[in-house]
């Protein structure tokens, strides 16, 4: 008869406790979204803007779509249910008629290969018309800084939100904001100028640092598929299913129960595959395909438009 331990009889300190999902990684045994392949799947790429702030005059993509192996060729013009203001990185899907960041998709591809996929990008033509940018933080702050959206774009809080520092703060009533800040608020615990005043020591200073990719080794990944009762399964390397099921009917404007996200073995995101990314135009892919489409982003990719710290 086996005698069961009490938490006072369970030591950990100084023990190494064996991970039990760890055989099945060292040895190559769990699958990723990148080890999915089913029948008749497709390969999409991403033609991505290389200019901060920029009108699009003119895309081309008839030599893309000449080009053997290659199933689908979009760009804005094809969803039309595309919101023109998008709030949010999951929501620009393809630029409509402008880019606003470095690494916004303009154009998507699918292809029997992933090398045609590629060479098909090279193929299409894009005439920009280029714009002031923003790209210091301090100065798009000042009055007359180059718009980062376009005017009337609904602010994403929802990140600000999952933060407490800002959850727990109140709504700024002071004046009004600048062009580029999206929301303000303001955090007041205790009296900051008794504390000054009693310090023995008060150090000042600016201090500045850089933008921060979580560097997480698996990029973002997704698989589409739509079965013939017009339901979507995603195969998704995320860290937030339900996120991604909203976001993407949110996009595509469906109904969340037409969606089912499977999340497949998530190789790191640290707060950076919480939310839509790269499925939703992986989904319009597959439905304009009528195949299941893998996108696979490179770390190139992750680096431009992926959603760092």
């Amino acid at each position: 008869m086996s005698t069961m331990k009490t938490t006072r009889d369970v030591k950990g300190v100084g023990l190494s406790i064996p991970r039990p999902d760890g055989p099945e990684k060292v040895t190559g045994r769990v699958p990723y979204v990148a080890d999915i392949k089913p029948r008749g799947m497709l390969h999409a790429k991403l033609l991505r803007s290389p200019h901060a702030h920029a009108r699009i005059v003119r895309i081309d993509t008839s030599r893309a779509k000449a080009l053997p192996g290659v199933r689908a060729v979009i760009t804005a013009k094809d969803i039309p249910q595309l919101k023109k203001k998008a709030p949010t990185r999951a929501h620009a899907v393809l630029a409509i008629d402008r880019v606003v960041f470095v690494g916004q998709p303009v154009a998507a591809v699918a292809a029997d290969e992933l090398a045609i996929a590629e060479e098909a990008l090279d193929l299409i033509t894009v005439e920009y018309q280029i714009l002031p940018s923003a790209v210091d933080p301090l100065a798009s702050m000042q009055p007359g800084a180059p718009p980062v959206a376009e005017a009337g774009t609904e602010a994403d809080t929802s990140e600000a939100l999952a933060h407490s520092a800002v959850a727990l703060a109140k709504s700024d009533t002071g004046p009004a904001k600048a062009v580029n800040v999206s929301q303000q608020a303001r955090v007041q615990r205790g009296d900051v100028a008794k504390g000054f005043a009693e310090s023995d020591l008060v150090i000042e200073n600016t201090y500045r640092v850089p933008m921060v990719h979580q560097g997480y080794l698996e990029p973002h990944a997704v698989l589409a598929e739509w079965d013939t009762n017009g339901l979507l399964t995603l195969w998704a390397s995320t860290q937030g299913s339900f996120n991604t099921r909203s976001e993407v009917a949110d996009v595509l404007e469906i109904p969340e129960n037409t969606i089912k996200v499977i999340p497949v073995e998530c190789g790191g995101g640290f707060g950076g595959k919480i939310r839509a990314l790269c499925e939703p135009i992986t989904a319009v892919l597959a439905r304009v395909t009528k195949r299941p489409v893998r996108y696979v982003m490179t770390r190139r990719e992750e680096l431009e438009a992926g959603m760092p710290a």
